[in-house]
């Protein structure tokens, strides 16, 4: 199957990976990553999506989502993603986009694949040899998922903004319900190497993972989006009579040629003008969509620069708050 349209299809899972534009980090510190998971909280609150398991590498990103109706994967991101580009740009002083347009996805049967793909995101900082003990690594929704089995208050030492404001526990007691007679940490652990291995290689490979059922579905709604694309791009056929008129012959004396061909000249005239006139409305116009796309640009930048300058004054607030009542303390 080539590249696959951006369909919707109940009961399936997708397998987001944002591809980099260039040979640069798409995270260089904490803050940046405290950022694309605040960023991500946001979306998925507004968007209404179901985030199941995420990863965030110094070189990629891993997300396991289930979109809402209201919402397309590709809705999802492109808000998420040029926001990220904008904090990242305006921070290092940079300029261009740092995700390709086209990202890695993989559409994935929900239900016999759910539980072994969150297991596979959640062992990514091993398979990246960025760590032995995953449950040390902060920016994965592993320690969401212990936090959650457990059922105990220590998500205050966990990351704060994953438990929070991602609020993510439905889709994890949803997962955790696949467990039979171990723990999910155990589950985890137990997912042999070679297996890890092997299923990075499919999802490397394939678009589409799940039974033969699953598959058919998949090619079928695929198969009639790409017919109502190309209907879509094909002319509407103009109905032609069966029967057509004919041309009437005159015979024009030879003392009438000088009137018909300033008649002419005329006539070339008039459709020139017109379509003079036609080309500066048209460029006219292409330039006032132009202008109003840059505005809105332009409105977005101030937005997330507003939201930032929120942040830093919550942040700000937050540090007051804890010098005054240190203050208090060393006072009494």
């Amino acid at each position: 199957m080539s590249r696959m349209p951006r369909i919707q299809i109940e009961d399936a899972i997708y397998y987001l990976m944002p591809t980099r534009d260039r040979d640069e980090p798409i995270f260089r510190d904490d803050e940046d990553y405290t950022l694309y998971l605040e960023l991500l909280a946001r979306y998925k609150n507004k968007l209404n999506f179901k985030l199941f398991a995420f990863c965030l590498a110094p070189n990629s990103i891993n997300l396991l989502i289930e979109p809402s109706s209201s919402a397309t994967i590709s809705q999802i991101m492109h808000d998420l993603n040029p926001s990220y580009t904008k904090y990242f740009n305006r921070k290092y002083k940079r300029a261009g986009h740092l995700f390709q347009e086209r990202y890695r996805v993989v559409l994935i049967e929900k239900a016999p694949n759910l539980l072994k793909m969150t297991a596979y995101i959640h062992l990514r900082p091993k398979l990246l040899h960025l760590t032995d003990d995953i449950s040390s690594y902060k920016y994965t929704s592993f320690l969401t998922y212990l936090t959650e089995e457990r059922r105990k208050p220590e998500s205050e030492a966990l990351n704060g903004v994953q438990n929070d404001k991602l609020n993510m526990i439905h889709e994890v007691a949803y997962v955790l319900g696949y467990l039979k007679d171990k723990s999910y940490q155990q589950f985890v652990n137990e997912m042999e190497a070679g297996e890890v291995e092997e299923l990075n290689k499919v999802l490397e490979k394939e678009k589409v993972i799940g039974s033969a059922d699953f598959r058919k579905e998949v090619e079928s709604l695929v198969k009639g989006e790409r017919e109502a694309q190309e209907t879509a791009r094909q002319p509407i056929p103009i109905e032609k009579p069966d029967i057509l008129p004919q041309p009437m012959l005159i015979q024009i004396p030879k003392s009438a040629s000088r009137p018909v061909s300033n008649v002419l000249i005329f006539a070339v005239s008039l459709c020139l003008i017109i379509l003079s006139f036609i080309f500066s409305v048209f460029f006219t116009y292409t330039n006032i969509l132009w202008m109003k796309d840059r505005i809105k640009q332009e409105i977005s930048r101030k937005d997330v620069i507003i939201e930032q300058l929120e942040t830093e004054k919550q942040k700000t607030e937050e540090e007051l708050s804890k010098a005054r009542l240190s203050l208090r303390l060393k006072v009494g």
